[in-house]
């Protein structure tokens, strides 16, 4: 299972409800953000932007997340047909923020012993990184890369493929 961000945390919940279906994990950035109260704040200050721009003008939703998470330059420098998806995915990012993130503990983690590999961007909010690591921490059979960049990160990466053959089949 591969997963970014909320599709990590769904990837995760699946190893934990159906661990005999899941041979591996390659989480980018997908951490329950409930390991660090900073990562909580963080996430609830997220919540509230998203929710006050969906209520100013649906339109910005997207906008308002990517500008939050990798910082307004990002947004910037996307083409405008990128920036276009994000603005039509506004209803699928306000459910996900309204939603919350994965509620786990780190016993629940610990019961993870599929080969995990926990990828963070060095660019990401520093709440990203101390939830990555509380879960290798848990984690019994997992590795961390920091990589460059932020929290798009490109599972085309050297490092998540050379990771991806080392499975085993």
């Amino acid at each position: 299972m591969v997963g970014r961000s909320y599709g990590g945390e769904v990837a995760t919940d699946l190893a934990l409800r159906y661990p005999q279906r899941v041979r591996g994990l390659v989480l980018l950035e997908g951490a329950s953000l409930n390991l660090s109260a900073e990562a909580v704040a963080w996430a609830e200050s997220l919540r509230q932007r998203v929710q006050a721009a969906a209520a100013e003008d649906p339109a910005t939703v997207g906008e308002t997340f990517i500008r939050a998470v990798l910082g307004g330059a990002a947004w910037d420098r996307f083409p405008a047909p990128v920036r276009q998806m994000f603005a039509d995915n506004g209803p699928a990012v306000l459910a996900e923020v309204t939603g919350g993130p994965l509620q786990v503990d780190q016993a629940a983690l610990a019961s993870i012993d599929q080969p995990t590999l926990l990828v963070a961007a060095a660019a990401s909010p520093e709440a990203f990184r101390q939830v990555t690591d509380a879960m290798a921490t848990a984690m019994p059979n997992s590795r961390t890369f920091i990589l460059e960049g932020g929290h798009l990160i490109n599972p085309a990466d050297p490092a998540v493929r050379r990771f991806l053959q080392e499975l085993p089949s």
